[in-house]
């Protein structure tokens, strides 16, 4: 069985726009082990206002999940924090079971 390794989730929440691109770039930049970006149907926080996937909305409620080692995930922290107006992220632990390059 391969070596399981502990590592650190990041979850950054968004509520639309582009932003989600500059982060993905900025941890391809950091060489961060993985990156995926999921679009959701519906969400809320940081506001009264209830965040939607609609055809002409750039609106929809946007998570990135974002793996690698605790020492490049408490760099990259700091780093999303600068780029992010509204938003949240949530850090976990978790084991890494490949990376495969």
């Amino acid at each position: 069985m391969p070596e399981l390794r502990p590592a650190k989730l990041l979850r950054v929440f968004l509520a639309g726009g582009k932003l989600h691109e500059a982060i993905i770039a900025k941890c391809r930049e950091m060489q961060i082990a993985g990156a995926t970006v999921l679009a959701a149907q519906e969400g809320f926080g940081g506001g009264p206002d209830i965040h939607r996937a609609r055809m002409l909305s750039s609106d929809r409620p946007l998570v990135i999940h974002i793996v690698d080692s605790e020492d490049k995930i408490a760099r990259l922290v700091p780093e999303v924090e600068r780029m992010l107006g509204t938003g949240m992220l949530a850090v976990s632990d978790v084991r890494l079971l490949r990376v495969q390059k």
